[in-house]
């Protein structure tokens, strides 16, 4: 299992090209806002509504509190997982806040304060290991993705109720130079498999990020019965490391990377938005950030938050950005940040990300109000870099898990409000 995790692990590392970057941390505090920023790295197309309205139909994910109140509760740690040498690649909360699922070292399924109830997904294949995952709306399933298949099991005892595998030719692939190859042996192609799934918020489509090797593509299906719906596809050599549905479940986000890299014609990695009704995108980015880097809409609205980076003195500073998908605007950037988890507060009024707190909080989750940039409160439990941050659709709690890091990593739980 330690040699799979490890390659797990160095492709998840691949293809950011984030080695390149000097990533500048300010003080805490000395966030800066900037909102006239790289609007030429942008382009979009199909320009419609900004925001959703209050009338538009969509599936909610809890109750969400106001704001994170000042009290006596806020930050404290409700529960750490048992250390591991892998460090978590996925986090994800039950629609209902009850659970936690976890890709780390398999995936494990655990009672969200407590850790107990505690079970491990068994893969069902030989020599498959997990890469992402997500809950869906109901609660009652999570889909995991895998090197191999997209696998939705039981929420409760972690039994594998349905098993979707590609319908596609994806073991060999072909260069740009015309070399063709066998995609999973050559670490430089990404490899294959899925590596990451998203419910739709209704729960009737599955979006699921494959990869044959050199470039891969979205594929959206019905999670009832395994139909392939549809394709999203990038052109060039891209994969896709992360994907994300808006609240309305009219647009769907990727972060990708370029597999084949030092093209001065094909940015190093992008971001890109495409229209579930027509296929297309509408919506790129091109940007620095790792291969599976967070991307995540704010509730109810068509912005979304990502990593970036900017020039300032001569070096590369790590950003938290902001962008409206469907009119292409820069809504806010935040300098000095760092790579790592982010996630919003279902209410969409404030950020948690991986952040500098301080010179013995060198790894905090910063909690900032996205209106003034100011910071509510900085979680400083955390030892290691923190590579996934998910916010409990009720609002309550955040649980942030530790990765790509030597050492032993672990996961908290802890209050948000």
């Amino acid at each position: 299992m330690d040699n799979k995790q490890s390659s797990t692990t160095g492709m998840a590392k691949f293809g950011g090209r984030v080695a390149l970057l000097v990533v500048v941390l300010v003080l805490v505090g000395s966030l800066l806002v900037v909102l006239n920023y790289a609007r030429q790295r942008t382009t979009v197309t199909g320009s419609t509504t900004t925001r959703l309205t209050p009338t538009m139909s969509v599936k909610t994910k809890g109750t969400p509190t106001s704001t994170p109140a000042q009290s006596g509760s806020l930050g404290k740690t409700l529960y750490t997982t048992p250390p591991n040498s892998i460090g978590f690649s996925a986090l994800s909360w039950s629609p209902d806040s009850k659970r936690v699922a976890s890709v780390t070292n398999g995936v494990q399924i655990w009672d969200a304060s407590t850790g107990k109830h505690l079970v491990t997904v068994q893969m069902s294949g030989t020599n498959e290991w997990p890469y992402g995952l997500d809950w869906s709306p109901n609660s009652q399933q999570v889909a995991v993705a895998t090197n191999q298949h997209v696998l939705i099991v039981n929420g409760q005892t972690g039994q594998i109720v349905r098993t979707y595998a590609a319908n596609t030719v994806a073991m060999t692939n072909t260069a740009p130079s015309g070399t063709s190859y066998l995609a999973s042996l050559f670490p430089g192609s990404g490899g294959l498999g899925f590596r990451a799934t998203a419910w739709s918020p209704d729960g009737n489509l599955m979006a699921s990020a494959l990869s044959f090797g050199v470039n891969g593509e979205a594929q959206v299906w019905h999670p009832q019965t395994g139909a392939l719906a549809f394709n999203l596809k990038v052109s060039g050599s891209y994969n896709i490391g992360a994907l994300s549905w808006s609240s309305d479940g009219q647009y769907i986000a990727a972060s990708t990377w370029n597999t084949q890299g030092g093209n001065p014609n094909q940015p190093n990695s992008m971001v890109v938005v495409w229209k579930v009704s027509t296929h297309q995108i509408v919506f790129q980015h091109n940007d620095f950030m790792d291969s599976g880097a967070s991307i995540v809409w704010q509730p109810q609205s068509y912005n979304l938050a990502f990593d970036g980076a900017t020039s300032s003195g001569g070096n590369l500073v790590a950003t938290l950005e902001i962008w409206n998908a469907t009119t292409g605007k820069l809504v806010k950037q935040y300098i000095g940040t760092g790579f790592g988890g982010l996630d919003w507060s279902p209410d969409g009024k404030y950020l948690a990300y991986m952040g500098y707190g301080g010179e013995k909080a060198v790894n905090a989750v910063i909690i900032i109000d996205v209106t003034t940039g100011k910071q509510v409160y900085v979680y400083k439990e955390h030892h290691n870099h923190i590579s996934v941050i998910d916010w409990s659709p009720d609002g309550r709690y955040i649980v942030s898990g530790e990765g790509n890091t030597q050492g032993n990593m672990v996961a908290k739980v802890w209050v948000a409000e």
